[in-house]
């Protein structure tokens, strides 16, 4: 009984790992990663609402909490571009891919910057470093992208196909269509723009862009005012994109649109 006694106190004195409490550097270490976490989707959410500056005050904090974090330089990077800051979206941009090469979100995203800048050739290189990761669970936005620059650059052939392998990917997705009916538009061939806009209400699919594209076809028709009332839609509904901006021209080229009937469909 004594020897058990003695090996017992023996056990205590030399303080088993397994009988301790967490030290204060892990304690202190499990406090800041769980801010770093908090900040960070924090900063995400914010961007899912585009409220860029506030993402970018989150963000900025994530970063300081974890400064080789390849993900918060996408997130900056991305608040940065919602905000108009190209350098600095680039810079983020680049400092993602450089703490993970294979970081496909990110490369895709620095395309989106160098599409912005009309640097066409770097924008196809960085959506086909993109392409290169089998693991991409979004390859449908780099070959959109990649279509989009090859567009710009005179490669009809590879456009197209860049184009219909984003919709082979996902059959849902809005830019690929918005890019083709933009496409055949550019190419005067109105059947084939018209029928890819005929798909898009077939299958139930709705976007800024198409509700455009739906007003400007009826625009075309003749019908005044089912035209106007996609505009005011479209002026209403999404009124800080690019769209609405169309729009607004549009309405103010058909003229006043009260006198056509129109009025906001839900």
């Amino acid at each position: 009984m004594k020897k058990g006694w003695v090996l017992l106190l023996c056990l205590v004195a030399f303080g088993v790992t397994g009988c301790q409490g967490p030290s204060r550097v892990t304690m202190e270490k499990e406090v800041r990663e769980g801010s770093f976490r908090l900040k960070y989707k924090l900063g995400l959410s914010y961007i899912q609402s585009e409220r860029y500056k506030d993402a970018l005050l989150e963000l900025l904090e994530a970063q300081r909490l974890n400064p080789s974090s390849p993900k918060v330089y996408n997130g900056l990077g991305v608040a940065y571009l919602g905000l108009g800051e190209l350098d600095k979206a680039q810079e983020s941009f680049e400092k993602a891919v450089t703490l993970n090469p294979g970081y496909s979100e990110a490369h895709t995203n620095l395309a989106t910057v160098y599409i912005q800048r009309r640097q066409w050739d770097k924008a196809v290189e960085e959506c086909t470093k993109a392409l290169d990761n089998p693991l991409y669970m979004s390859p449908e936005v780099a070959y959109n992208n990649r279509g989009y620059a090859y567009q710009m650059m005179g490669k009809d052939r590879e456009a197209l196909l860049d184009y219909y392998r984003a919709l082979r990917y996902n059959p849902k997705f809005p830019k690929a269509y918005e890019n083709l009916i933009a496409y055949y538009l550019s190419k005067d061939d109105m059947v084939r723009a018209r029928g890819i806009l005929d798909d898009t209400v077939a299958i139930g699919l709705k976007s800024p862009g198409l509700i455009f594209y739906r007003a400007l076809f009826s625009n075309i028709d003749g019908d005044k005012k089912r035209a106007c009332e996609l505009f005011q839609r479209l002026v209403k509904e999404f009124p800080l994109t690019s769209w609405a901006k169309k729009a607004r021209a549009y309405i103010d080229l058909i003229g006043n649109c009260d006198a056509h009937g129109a009025t906001i469909l839900r």
